[in-house]
């Protein structure tokens, strides 16, 4: 055998060894989505439990309870997430649990933009929150696309590119509970909420059609190289 054709031979195993991993990869991930969606299911027909007793079992769990919004902290607009098709914010905020101890993050539900990419006008907090919902673990952190100006005069809101529990709590000067209270639709305040899942994220048959298209790459490269090798020997 050749000295190119040893090449060529090791190019196509490593290349099928790369898709045939990112493929893995992939399924791993549907897995994964599909023991996500299993577990969302079974909490959100469990009895709730009380918003001070739900870090004690595992998540995601139904609450039900009253909390505080945490005084002299802004909204927090997550960017580039859709609902119904439409792109916009969701929006969070601190909350003070009764019991005191560490900020909880909660989700208040999605906001429309405008053609200039401005939120609505956003209001106050009430002194009682019904912090009804879903206490989840906090979603994927998404691209760090810059830093977030925490300082900046923007009408008592940041506008946040990823959410990322500690770079909050760092800049917030402020312990955050490791989880997020997903405010459920029938709560009092908010806005626009659902039960979904996995918002802004691929569902699990995605995941599996790609591991199909990378498992489908590995071995086109092998074919190709049995094929060039064939034709190699027949010359």
């Amino acid at each position: 055998m050749t000295r190119e054709r040893v090449l060529l031979w090791l190019a196509a195993i490593v290349l099928s060894l790369m898709f045939s991993m990112l493929s893995l990869w992939q399924y791993g991930r549907g897995e994964q989505k599909i023991a996500i969606l299993n577990a969302w299911d079974a909490a959100l027909v469990a009895e709730p439990v009380s918003l001070s007793d739900g870090f004690a079992v595992s998540l995601p769990r139904r609450v039900t309870g009253e909390a505080q919004a945490w005084p002299g902290t802004p909204w927090l607009l997550l960017d580039n997430q859709r609902h119904d098709g439409r792109v916009g914010v969701r929006a969070y905020a601190l909350l003070r649990l009764p019991h005191e101890g560490p900020a909880l993050l909660a989700d208040f539900g999605w906001l429309p933009l405008d053609g200039e990419r401005r939120w609505p006008p956003l209001p106050a907090l009430p002194a009682n929150v019904d912090a009804t919902g879903l206490l989840t673990l906090p979603p994927g952190q998404g691209l760090r696309l810059g830093d977030h100006d925490y300082g900046a005069d923007t009408g008592g809101a940041v506008l946040l590119n990823y959410l990322d529990l500690d770079e909050i709590s760092r800049a917030l000067k402020l312990p955050l509970y490791p989880a997020v209270l997903r405010i459920a639709p029938q709560a009092r305040f908010g806005f626009e909420r659902d039960t979904t899942a996995l918002p802004n994220t691929p569902p699990p048959a995605t995941h599996y059609g790609y591991a199909v298209q990378w498992l489908a790459l590995a071995i086109t490269v092998l074919v190709v190289a049995g094929v060039l090798e064939w034709r190699a020997r027949n010359r």
